[in-house]
């Protein structure tokens, strides 16, 4: 564990590692500011602030127990509380150090600025911002980013090393499972940064050596995974129903062919928000640096005579295909499963790819005086999707509150004594900030959660925040909907209305669809 002490020890040596450390401190923290000031509940939160429970080990993490019980000083048997945003804080806090160490192991310290900007890349993958929405998860998952970052401070192919990045990768997936591309697009990055190596030219073989030492040490961690926690925490149904492989067949590559188009439209959506120019200028910067890295590469081998032209050609090609590569890394780990989990928060290892981008323009123009404009678009384009989500965020708490209020209101009075099961029919309303916000970044759509819809059970637990006792009445679909059309509301109004029918009391939000059969 030396390699990891060295960081621990004086870990900002000088004016240079203190400026990086402030820039990507200040970018970070700026960045979150909108998420800190909406102060909203995002899904699991529902559940976690009221009854304290961690639950995340049925999920397959069980290391997110651990910490957010250790974190928060609690013992055993007793329930977790709310602390963001210290968790937030906490997140951004590991991001910027594990970030810096990274910095300094593998970059020239002349450029700390540009450094910091570029660095701040994978904390801006648009699809991040729901990680770090959850106010019990935001540094879990964040934990489980850093830690793969961690295995990569250390290039030497040692017993010790190996094993300690295997551990650490290890320790990653018990915390969040959707970080393997992340792993292996820091593979790829770290055969980058070791190819165009000036100082000490590193022979073809050796780069290909390393990254096979790299996916070794991917397999050992997914091993022990699998062997240690996925049949003993990962049993749950939720687990089990996203975690089942697709089959070896032309059906499952049917399959994964379909899944890798849902993510790159994911992601291609995401893209198509931002100012043309924006992606079109980093591809362009990006793609020049890099042929521009391959170059000077051959020019350093011809200078010294050295052979392996086979190889080093391999290797060329593996690195002018890297692009290609990263970005499909970043969501091929999740679409070979029969049923993915399709919320963007999975999207994580699309961070690798930025991440990816930021070392190829750090290496190929960052000795380039205006460098760091490359970088600012970018960057300012971020931060106005952060606070467009942020803001949109904070309205629809305030519609949700105004809307939850008059229902528990409602609720009481058609139930005073709690002895019906409540069942939710339609979708709720958006606050006009949030449409309005989604119809310019479509993304937003996807990360801001509306809870009152189609009987999801998170709709009721946001409802236990306002007061309301009442039971899910869960899987009685086929028994309600042929009803709606038959039965008078016991309450009606612009917003919702109540319906009853035995022991069931229900939230229509919408105009039931007669002769729709819903």
């Amino acid at each position: 564990m030396l390699f990891l002490a060295s960081y621990v020890r004086n870990p900002f040596r000088d004016e240079k590692d203190r400026l990086f450390v402030l820039v990507l401190s200040l970018l970070c923290f700026v960045y979150v500011l909108p998420i800190i000031m909406a102060n909203r509940y995002y899904v699991d939160d529902l559940g976690r602030s009221m009854m304290g429970y961690t639950r995340w080990a049925e999920n397959g993490r069980p290391l997110a127990d651990i910490l957010m019980k250790v974190f928060g000083f609690t013992g055993r048997g007793e329930r977790i509380v709310d602390l963001f945003p210290l968790t937030l804080l906490m997140a951004v806090a590991a991001f910027v150090y594990f970030s810096f160490c990274y910095y300094r192991a593998h970059f020239d310290h002349g450029r700390p600025i540009l450094a910091a900007l570029l660095l701040f890349f994978p904390f801006i993958n648009p699809f991040f911002l729901e990680n770090l929405s959850y106010r019990f998860d935001s540094l879990t998952m964040m934990l489980s980013l850093v830690l793969v970052m961690a295995a990569y401070l250390e290039r030497e192919l040692s017993w010790c090393t190996m094993v300690i990045a295997s551990l650490l990768f290890f320790l990653s997936l018990c915390l969040y499972q959707a970080v393997i591309g992340f792993f292996v697009i820091l593979a790829m990055i770290e055969a980058l940064l070791a190819y165009c190596d000036r100082q000490q030219l590193v022979m073809a073989r050796s780069i290909l050596r390393a990254l096979f030492a790299r996916m070794m040490q991917l397999l050992l961690a997914y091993l022990l995974y699998a062997l240690l926690i996925k049949p003993k925490y990962a049993a749950a149904a939720y687990t089990a129903k996203h975690s089942e492989l697709l089959t070896p067949n032309l059906e499952g590559l049917h399959q994964l062919w379909q899944h890798m188009l849902f993510f790159n439209d994911k992601i291609a959506q995401s893209i198509a928000d931002m100012p043309l120019f924006i992606p079109a200028y980093l591809m362009v910067a990006t793609l020049g640096a890099l042929l521009w890295l391959i170059r000077a590469r051959h020019r350093l081998l011809a200078e010294r005579m050295v052979g392996g032209a086979l190889l080093e050609g391999v290797l060329s090609v593996g690195i002018l295909l890297s692009p290609a590569l990263a970005f499909v890394m970043s969501f091929l780990p999740l679409s070979v499963f029969t049923e993915p989990v399709t919320f963007v928060r999975v999207l994580i290892s699309y961070s690798g790819f930025l991440l990816w981008m930021a070392v190829v323009l750090l290496l190929g123009v960052g000795r380039w005086r205006l460098a760091p404009l490359l970088a600012l678009p970018a960057i300012w384009f971020a931060l106005i999707f952060s606070y467009a989500y942020g803001t949109a965020m904070g309205e629809q708490k305030i519609y949700d509150q105004y809307l939850a209020t008059n229902i528990a209101a409602k609720i009481h009075e058609a139930d005073p004594k709690v002895e019906k099961r409540l069942f939710l029919y339609g979708m709720q309303r958006v606050s006009p900030v949030l449409e309005n916000a989604a119809s310019r970044y479509r993304l937003i759509g996807d990360l801001v959660p509306v809870y009152l819809k189609k009987n999801w059970n998170w709709g009721v637990r946001f409802l236990n925040h306002f007061g309301v006792e009442n039971l899910w009445a869960d899987h009685i679909e086929d028994e309600i909907l042929p009803k709606l059309c038959t039965l008078t509301p016991i309450y009606q109004s612009r917003d919702f209305s109540l319906l009853e029918t035995g022991d069931v009391l229900i939230l229509a939000l919408q105009p039931p669809a007669c002769g729709e059969g819903k």
